[in-house]
């Protein structure tokens, strides 16, 4: 369906804040606080994460270390059996009863695969457990093992390197938005395109410098109705590095005098 020229020129209409001089005041748009709030929470959630393998690691290296120079000796009673899945994927998980000194202790575990077979209710086996902590028990033939740490570090490491990416793209986006020139741009391609999450198109545009030159850009428009070619679209571009531009309006910052 063929748009009407009035339809075209609705869709650049552009606030009078942005026809000002530069540099313009921007803020956080309501797009750009969800985004860093995520952020945020995702940052926060990888330093606990991190905190707790780096306790889980330390707490395993020590019950290695204490399993070597520790470990008893002590018959226990199969007190029930589980099975779970089927065919390659079934798995075993016993509990078992043991004595430590004067207290009886209960503990369940997860059998290798080929005694995933062995056990019953009322069998019997040998377990260690450590005399410091006679609740922490393995089954004979067993022991602990100690776990990586290095989780610990990748993790704040990667949400640090987010927050540095998300701080680059607001950098970005104030810029242009704050300083960037303001031309209108000619959409010059409309293609269709498919993904996993459905339908969308790709909008090439270009756009004439000041010396001539013309440069070229292109957007994802994820809407039923994609624009016309030969339409035109407002684009900020960076007077200096006209590689570094946007099309209006950009996601993460706004006008402090609104869209």
């Amino acid at each position: 369906m063929r748009r009407t020229s009035s339809q075209t020129q609705s869709s650049v209409a552009l606030p009078k804040a942005l026809l000002r001089s530069a540099p313009r005041d921007v803020r956080l748009s309501k797009g750009g606080v969800a985004v860093l709030l995520v952020v945020l929470a995702l940052s926060a959630g990888a330093l606990w994460a991190a905190a707790t393998v780096h306790a889980g690691a330390k707490a395993s290296l020590r019950r290695v270390t204490m399993f070597a120079s520790e470990a008893v000796a002590t018959p226990a009673t199969v007190v029930r059996v589980e099975r779970h899945g089927s065919g390659n994927d079934r798995r075993t998980v016993i509990h078992y009863r043991y004595v430590a000194g004067s207290s009886e202790y209960t503990h369940a575990t997860t059998v290798r695969r080929r005694d995933r077979d062995r056990y019953a209710v009322g069998s019997s086996l040998t377990v260690k457990y450590l005399a410091s902590e006679p609740a922490s028990s393995w089954p004979e033939g067993s022991a602990p093992t100690e776990r990586l740490i290095w989780p610990a570090f990748a993790l704040p490491a990667a949400a640090a390197l987010g927050v540095i990416g998300l701080a680059a793209l607001f950098r970005r986006q104030s810029d242009l938005l704050a300083n960037g020139r303001l031309v209108h741009a000619r959409i010059t391609r409309v293609d269709k395109k498919k993904s996993q999450h459905g339908t969308f198109w790709r909008v090439t545009y270009e756009w004439t410098l000041l010396s001539g030159a013309r440069r070229s850009g292109a957007y994802e428009h994820s809407h039923k109705q994609p624009p016309i070619v030969g339409g035109a679209i407002p684009v900020l571009y960076d007077r200096d590095r006209p590689r570094r531009h946007a099309r209006y309006p950009v996601p993460l910052v706004t006008l402090r005098e609104g869209l």
